[in-house]
C-alpha cells in the first residue's frame, strides 16, 4: 500500500474514530521497552484470522536499486532492419545504468504478519522505490538486486505479485461509477469463480462497514477535474485502500502491511506497529515507536518534549539546502550506527535468514507457508481468478454504466455504434459518387456499390489496426504500410492478396453485368476485333467473370476478420512478453 505525500492523512480514519486529547508522545504515553527488536516465535506459526492468505514474515536483504538512463543506440543496417520489422523500436530505446549513485543502497529490514510497518524518510530517501521492489512493480526506470524472503524462503518476482496487494500512490477509478459498483467489480475481478455472488457482497458490504465507506456507497466516486462530482478524499483513498484488501480486510486479521508515508500526525504516526526510517537510499533505523525514541537518544539527539517524533526523525535524516556536506554525513553517521547497533545486528540476521543449502530446501520452505492447504495455492497461484465470461460481463456492464451517466462519452459513443467511419461516412461517399457518375440506376445495384465500399474501407482499416499492433509505434506503422501495401496494388502475381482487386472486380461486374447494349458499333465497326457491344462482352475484356461477385464480397469480409485477428494476436503477443 503506497500512501505518500498526503498530509491530511487523518482522513485516512474511519468516521467516528477520533484523536486523544493527550498528547501520544508525552512522558507518560510510551513505556520504553527493553533496546532491541523481539519478534515472538508464534508471528511465523499464528494461523491467519483472513480466509485466503495465511500469515508471512516478509524479509528483504542487500537490496539496491540504480536508475536506468535511455539511450538511443542505432548505428548500423541491422539495426533499421530490426526497427522496421518492429524488433527494434526507437520510441523505446535501450536502457543502461545512469552515472547516478544508488537509490537503495543494500537495504535490509523485516515486516511480521499483525503489523503495520510504515516506511518513512524525506524526499528521494527510496521509500516508493523500496515498495515498488517488495512487490515487484513499477520497476521499468531501474535496475535492482537483492534477496527477498517470505518466511525465510527466497522468492521471485512472480510469485510476490501474486501473494502481495499494492494501493498505488495515484487513485485510478471509474469516476461514473459508484462506491459499491466498484467494489463489486473488483470482488469479481479478484474472487471470481471460487466465490458465489452472496458471498462477494457479503465480503464487499465487511470491507465498507470497516472503512467507513457505507454512507457513502451509492455515491458516485466522482472527477472534479471533469465537472463530476462525487465522493471526499478521504473517502477515495479508503476506497483506494480497500480495493486492495477486498481478500484481506485489514491489518487485525494478522496480515503483513507495509505502507510509506510522509509527515504523519502525531497520532497517525502512533498507530503504527514498526517504522522504518530511511537515509540517503539506506536503511537509517527499524522497530517501534519506543526503539526509535531510545535510538536517537542514544545519538544524543533525543525528541523533543510536546513534539512530533515523526518530523524529528525525518528532518534528522533530510538533505538540507546549504548544509548538504553536514547533512550527507549526519545520514552516513546515523545509517552507520544502526547498522553497528544490537538492534541493527539482530534485524540484519533476521533479513538475511538462513542460508538454504539446496534449491530443495527452499520448495519445502515455501510449501510450509500453506501449511498443507493445497487448495488455497491453486486460488492464490491462478492466473485467472474470474472466468472469461466473468470478465467479459463485469467490463461489458462497468463500460455500459461509465457510458450511460457521462453524457459527452455517451454522444461520442452513439455515433460509434452506428460506425462512422465505419459505415456512414463510406455511404455518404457512395451516394455521391454513383448518382453523379451516371452509373446504372438501380437501387439493387446502387446498394451493392455501397456494400462494396463499406467493406474496402473497413479492410484498410483492419489493415491499420493490424500494423499497429505489430510494429506497436503510429511512426514506423506509417512507414511500412507503403512498403507492404503500394506491390498489393500494382504487381499482378501479388492480386490474390490484394483487397483493392477484389474490390474493383466486384464493382465492375456489378455496373457492366447490367449494361445489355453498348451503342457505337455499326456495321463497319462489327468486322473490327476490339468492338465491344455489351456489359457482359467488358466483363470478358478485362479478365473478370460475373460469378465473382459474391466470392469477391465474401473474400472481403474474411479479409476484415482475418487482418482483426492477426491484430488481436500481436497485441496478445505484445502485452504477454511485457508482463
Amino acid at each position: 500500500m503506497n500512501k505518500e505525500d498526503y498530509h491530511d492523512l487523518d482522513a485516512l480514519i474511519p468516521t467516528g474514530h477520533t484523536t486523544p486529547d493527550d498528547d501520544p508522545f508525552g512522558p507518560n504515553s510510551i513505556v520504553a521497552p527493553k533496546f532491541g527488536i523481539t519478534v515472538e516465535d508464534d508471528y511465523e506459526k499464528a494461523p491467519s484470522n483472513v480466509t485466503v492468505m495465511p500469515s508471512m514474515k516478509l524479509t528483504w536483504h542487500s537490496i539496491c536499486a540504480r536508475p536506468l538512463t535511455e539511450v538511443e543506440e542505432k548505428t548500423s543496417i541491422l539495426a533499421s532492419i530490426l526497427e522496421a520489422i518492429g524488433v527494434y523500436n526507437p520510441a523505446d530505446p535501450i536502457k543502461k545504468h545512469a552515472t547516478r549513485k544508488l537509490i537503495l543502497n543494500h537495504c535490509f529490514g523485516a515486516a511480521y504478519p499483525g503489523e503495520v510497518l510504515a516506511l518513512m524518510g524525506a524526499s528521494g530517501a527510496g521509500k516508493t522505490t523500496l515498495m515498488n521492489i517488495l512487490t515487484q512493480r513499477n520497476l521499468d526506470t531501474v535496475s535492482t538486486t537483492g534477496t527477498i524472503k517470505i518466511n525465510d524462503a527466497e522468492v521471485g518476482q512472480s510469485t510476490l505479485r501474486k501473494l502481495s496487494a499494492y494501493a498505488q500512490q495515484d487513485d485510478l477509478f471509474i469516476s461514473t461509477m459508484t462506491v459499491k459498483e466498484h467494489l463489486n467489480f473488483t470482488a469479481l475481478m479478484k474472487m471470481g469463480k471460487h466465490y458465489s455472488s452472496r458471498q462477494r457482497e457479503k465480503r464487499v458490504q465487511s470491507v465498507m462497514e470497516d472503512l467507513a465507506l457505507t454512507k457513502c456507497q451509492n455515491t458516485l466516486i466522482g472527477n472534479p477535474q471533469r465537472g463530476i462530482k462525487g465522493i471526499s478524499g478521504g473517502e477515495k483513498k479508503r476506497l483506494s485502500f480497500a480495493s486492495e484488501v477486498l481478500k484481506q480486510l485489514a491489518s487485525r486479521k494478522n496480515m503483513t502491511i507495509v505502507c510509506t508515508i510522509h509527515q504523519p500526525s502525531s497520532f497517525i504516526f502512533s498507530l503504527f506497529d514498526r517504522v522504518c526510517f530511511m537515509g540517503e537510499g539506506r536503511t537509517a533505523f527499524l522497530g517501534t515507536i519506543a526503539e526509535a525514541r531510545e535510538f536517537w537518544k542514544s545519538l544524543k539527539d533525543p525528541v523533543p518534549e510536546k513534539s512530533n517524533p515523526a518530523d524529528h526523525f525525518i528532518s534528522s535524516l533530510a538533505i538540507k539546502g546549504g548544509e548538504e556536506a553536514e547533512s550527507h554525513e549526519r545520514a552516513t553517521h546515523i545509517c552507520n550506527s544502526f547498522i553497528k547497533s544490537s538492534l541493527g545486528q539482530e534485524l540484519n540476521q533476521t533479513a538475511l535468514g538462513e542460508e538454504s543449502s539446496s534449491s530443495s530446501s527452499t520448495a519445502i520452505s515455501m510449501e510450509s507457508i500453506w501449511e498443507g492447504n493445497a487448495k488455497l495455492k491453486g486460488k492464490t497461484f491462478q492466473r485467472y481468478k474470474a472466468t472469461w465470461f466473468q470478465q467479459f460481463f463485469g467490463l461489458l456492464k462497468r463500460s455500459f454504466l461509465g457510458n450511460l451517466r457521462n453524457p459527452v462519452v455517451l454522444h461520442v459513443r452513439i455515433f460509434q455504434t452506428f460506425g462512422i467511419q465505419y459505415i456512414i461516412y463510406p455511404t455518404i461517399f457512395a451516394a455521391i459518387v454513383y448518382w453523379f457518375s451516371g452509373l446504372v440506376q438501380s437501387l439493387d445495384a446502387f446498394l451493392i456499390f455501397t456494400l462494396v465500399c463499406i467493406l474496402v474501407t473497413n479492410v484498410g482499416i483492419s489493415i491499420s489496426y493490424m500494423m499497429s499492433c505489430i510494429f506497436g509505434t503510429v511512426a514506423i506503422a506509417i512507414n511500412v504500410m507503403p512498403v507492404l501495401v503500394i506491390p498489393v496494388i500494382y504487381f499482378l502475381p501479388l492480386r490474390y492478396i490484394s483487397y483493392f482487386a477484389y474490390g474493383y472486380e466486384a464493382l465492375a461486374v456489378n455496373e457492366w453485368s447490367r449494361i445489355d447494349k453498348i451503342g457505337g458499333c455499326n456495321e463497319l465497326s462489327k468486322n473490327l476485333t476490339f468492338c465491344i457491344s455489351t456489359g457482359h462482352e467488358v466483363i470478358e475484356s478485362i479478365g473478370f467473370k460475373e460469378s465473382n461477385l459474391w466470392p469477391n464480397i465474401i473474400i472481403l469480409s474474411s479479409m476484415i476478420l482475418i487482418f482483426r485477428t492477426i491484430a488481436f494476436i500481436a497485441l496478445w503477443i505484445r502485452v504477454e512478453t511485457k508482463k
